[in-house]
């Protein structure tokens, strides 16, 4: 029984010692972390009093910096340059703070953080320095073809301020080229923070030379220029990315026919039948009911949407019918299906495969060889040259057709560097009385960004049924 009772004893002795070690490592770091806390308030009033400064020269303040050890700060002696006319001082402190380093080595410092509640959630965000005003515009792209020149067009401008006084800003787009109207500003005011509205003209002259411009909204306020945009990322809405505020005008050297019509069996998120109804082309979007029963020899064209035979369940069903308003003396264009569903379904007038693996060119400079001039899809209605294949986004194009029967005519032949040529880029048969065609190239990335080119050879695709027959 002593002898158990001594271990007992021993047993207890041991624990108030590691309670006692634990007691005592908890103050040293409280005691750490507490110890500059003084020197770190004395420096969060010197730069409160640097922010407060209307002009002077360098401001010498102590900025703490996390070390190594855990809870410690170490103080640094920076200089802090005010620029003569900028009166946003506090910017400019907060951006010392953010790039500040210790002996050399850079350090950030522990992120600011603002907590945003709902009754779904709790979210811990990152502050982040942004600009007083920032300037977001609707739309973002704009295309003006031969027809819409001379028209004013109205571009829409959200201008936020982020400051607490009134003030005046006044809202514009800059560098307009060499004869073209000027754009008028607007003048907003605001008592205090918030959102307004202001609706900017523009005008294309009727003899506007074809050009992709980009013409940058700016702010006025108190002297400054401001022009940046400031959204949160659409797949992570947290964040906010920061980029120049701008419109792009695509104004092409297009040839649309008059009173061109086309059908679009559309997937999902595609943004090629607005943009030709911004060229002057009428589109009427095709869903399953109105593909399976209504009359579609009124249409000029009818387009194939990326990858719908993968997305729209009806369309293997309703293939026949695209088929048939082909060899009637339609127009059928189908852009870039997915080897996996085109493959098995085999919707094309004639053997055609999607190559496997995937064929594809990557670069979008490298070069395009000619392999049919005479082509009509490359003569009507808009001329096609190497210019066209200038200025491409991203890539060239994807899921180019691999084996083909010999009643097809490869137009293109593309590759990358280093690789052999592809020919199933864009080919044409004749049907019946029509045309089938079928295209990799990426248009769908193409007429978005306001490239020429692709805009151009998209619309001399859907109108063939205007002119020439042959291939």
């Amino acid at each position: 029984m002593a002898q158990r009772a001594r271990w007992i004893m021993l047993g207890i002795l041991l624990a108030g010692l590691a309670a006692g070690f634990i007691y005592l490592r908890v103050l040293t770091r409280r005691a750490k972390s507490e110890s500059p806390q003084a020197g770190e308030e004395s420096a969060r009033s010197a730069l409160r009093a640097a922010a407060l400064q209307t002009t002077g020269p360098n401001k010498t303040i102590t900025l703490y910096f996390p070390s190594d050890d855990e809870g410690v700060l170490l103080p640094e002696a920076r200089q802090i340059a005010w620029a003569s006319d900028d009166t946003d001082h506090i910017h400019q402190v907060l951006l010392a703070l953010i790039e500040g380093s210790y002996r050399g080595l850079r350090r950030p410092l522990p992120a600011a953080t603002e907590i945003r509640a709902s009754s779904t959630q709790v979210e811990n965000l990152p502050l982040q320095i942004v600009p007083r005003v920032t300037i977001s515009l609707e739309p973002r792209e704009m295309l003006v073809p031969p027809s819409r020149r001379g028209q004013t067009l109205e571009e829409v401008a959200r201008v936020h301020y982020y400051g607490s006084a009134p003030a005046q800003i006044e809202v514009g787009l800059a560098n307009t080229p060499p004869g073209w109207p000027i754009i008028s500003s607007v003048a907003l005011k605001f008592e205090g923070p918030g959102d307004q509205l202001a609706r900017l003209k523009i005008v294309v002259p009727r003899d506007a030379s074809a050009a992709t411009l980009s013409l940058r909204a700016n702010a006025k306020l108190d002297g400054q220029q401001l022009a940046e945009s400031v959204e949160p990322l659409p797949t992570l809405p947290s964040w906010l990315w920061t980029e120049p505020a701008a419109v792009t005008l695509c104004v092409p050297d297009l040839i649309v026919p008059e009173h061109l019509r086309v059908g679009y069996v559309a997937a999902e998120n595609d943004p090629i039948p607005e943009i030709l109804r911004e060229a002057g082309v009428s589109v009427d979007l095709l869903d399953p009911i109105a593909l399976a029963f209504n009359d579609l020899s009124g249409y000029d064209a009818i387009a194939v949407g990326i990858r719908a035979y993968e997305l729209r369940s009806d369309l293997a069903s309703s293939n026949h019918r695209l088929l048939e308003y082909a060899a009637a003396g339609g127009t059928l264009v189908v852009q870039y299906q997915r080897s996996v569903d085109w493959n098995r379904i085999l919707p094309a007038p004639y053997p055609a495969k999607v190559g496997v693996p995937t064929l594809r060119i990557t670069d979008r400079n490298s070069p395009v060889r000619v392999l049919a001039p005479q082509s009509p899809l490359l003569n009507f209605p808009n001329k096609i040259a190497a210019g066209d294949f200038e200025g491409w986004v991203q890539e060239r194009g994807l899921y180019f057709l691999g084996d083909l029967d010999s009643r097809y005519t490869a137009i293109l032949a593309l590759r990358d560097p280093g690789e052999q040529d592809l020919t199933g880029g864009l080919v044409a048969a004749p049907v019946g009385k029509g045309t089938y065609i079928y295209t990799g190239l990426s248009f769908f990335r193409q007429l978005p960004a306001g490239v020429q080119g692709p805009l151009r050879l998209f619309v001399n695709l859907v109108s063939q049924s205007r002119g020439p027959k042959s291939s």
